[in-house]
């Protein structure tokens, strides 16, 4: 009998946005739709696959140095350096799809934008790196219908250039949560382990 080949593992990246302007920090989080394949009906940070694209937008800043070398760290020799930016702009996309949330700096009046996206185009943004911290990585386990191989940043509501409040329904809800309110959803085991990291940072 043959066997189904095992799924690839797909580059990722996610976003745990914080409010920190309260009594008490709180983090963007979203619940999964029922008929997604990958964890539906759980609460999760934004986040999804690194597109193709997403190496060919440019940038006025980047990545702390400490953020870039975590990122890199264990991928193949010869891999191009630039691969850090691609995953956190991947991060950034994904934020901005899912919740309407752009990471972005103000560009310059004569700054045509051709080389971002066309949603960031519109709003006279560029992707802010340098609002993002690397936190983690996680690879899903074998024997999951999808695996992705991703990195988790942490990044502040200061930071935001716009703000919609609607993304385009990945999720079936979106709220604000503390870290303890965060921790009674029903969370994937890695969601719930990276929420201790998260809470250690903030």
């Amino acid at each position: 009998m043959m066997r189904d080949a095992a799924p690839d593992i797909l580059d990722a990246a996610s976003i745990i946005l914080a409010d920190t302007t309260g009594e008490g920090a709180r983090i963007l989080m979203g619940l999964r739709q029922p008929d997604n394949v990958f964890l539906p009906n759980k609460w999760v940070f934004p986040g999804g696959r690194v597109e193709a694209s997403d190496s060919a937008i440019d940038c006025r800043d980047r990545l702390a140095h400490h953020d870039e070398a975590a990122l890199m760290y264990g991928l193949p020799d010869g891999t191009n350096p630039t691969w850090a930016a691609t995953i956190a702009l991947a991060a950034i996309r994904e934020l901005f799809e899912e919740t309407g949330v752009a990471l972005g700096l103000t560009a310059a009046g004569d700054d045509l934008l051709a080389d971002v996206w066309p949603e960031f185009r519109a709003l006279r943004l560029r992707p802010r790196l340098a609002s993002l911290t690397t936190i983690a990585r996680a690879i899903t386990p074998p024997g999951r219908p999808r695996r992705y191989d991703t990195r988790f940043f942490l990044a502040n509501r200061k930071y935001v250039g716009h703000e919609a409040g609607v993304g385009d329904g990945e999720f079936a809800d979106l709220q604000w949560f503390t870290v303890a309110e965060a921790r009674d959803l029903d969370l994937p085991v890695i969601t719930r382990i990276i929420l201790g990291d998260v809470e250690a940072r903030l």
